[in-house]
């Protein structure tokens, strides 16, 4: 199981159950500043046998001042490798909302993902989560969008949006419509995505307004 923690926004108390993780499991901890850790919790993180990996927000994308930078990152990296581990759970520690949307985009898509407010409150299984309502009408506009040219973008016009191409293609390919496309970016990227919506209109044209 793979656990992606919003340290910013749990701290110490989203590592709660650590302990009882396994070999397999691997634990990627994100954070932005200093992180203030306890010295209990770190001899948890020494004794546990879960793989744990720490993720320190790159100043280029601080310098964005995007709002969410960090959950965005975590929403990306999970984007990468997902398509390629479909039996693999992937649970996201934070008691932020703002993740809810992505993960029932994946979970429309049948992926298996979840939040949870920490590691020992995170389901063994989708079904388990009450934080998602999981639709189950698939979406994807793979066939109305071209996405190799919408990857291209983000070494040009949206260069400043490179690290995060993955998940912004994934909203794109599992939104009903363009309308929904601008109200999930927005949410993410805030007054920035404006610009992006700017660069994605001819590649997006295809999708119904709303």
């Amino acid at each position: 199981m793979y656990y992606y923690v919003d340290f910013e926004n749990v701290a110490c108390a989203g590592l709660k159950g650590i302990a009882n993780l396994k070999n397999s499991d691997i634990v990627t901890i994100y954070y932005s500043n200093n992180p203030n850790m306890d010295i209990e919790t770190v001899k948890l993180l020494l004794n546990c046998k879960a793989k744990i990996q720490f993720e320190k927000l790159a100043d280029e994308i601080k310098s964005m001042n995007t709002k969410n930078a960090l959950d965005i990152v975590i929403l990306n990296d999970i984007s990468r490798i997902i398509a390629d581990k479909s039996k693999e759970m992937f649970i996201v520690i934070s008691n932020d909302t703002g993740y809810d949307t992505m993960i029932q985009k994946f979970c429309q898509d049948n992926k298996k993902i979840a939040r949870a407010s920490c590691i020992s409150k995170a389901p063994s299984s989708v079904g388990n989560s009450s934080a998602v309502t999981v639709t189950k009408n698939k979406i994807d506009n793979s066939a109305l969008i071209d996405e190799q040219a919408i990857i291209k973008l983000f070494s040009g016009d949206l260069k400043e949006f490179f690290p995060y191409r993955h998940v912004i293609v994934d909203v794109v390919k599992k939104s009903k419509t363009r309308c929904e496309i601008n109200n999930s970016l927005n949410k993410q990227f805030g007054q920035k995505s404006s610009k992006l919506m700017k660069g994605l209109k001819p590649y997006i044209k295809n999708i119904k307004g709303s």
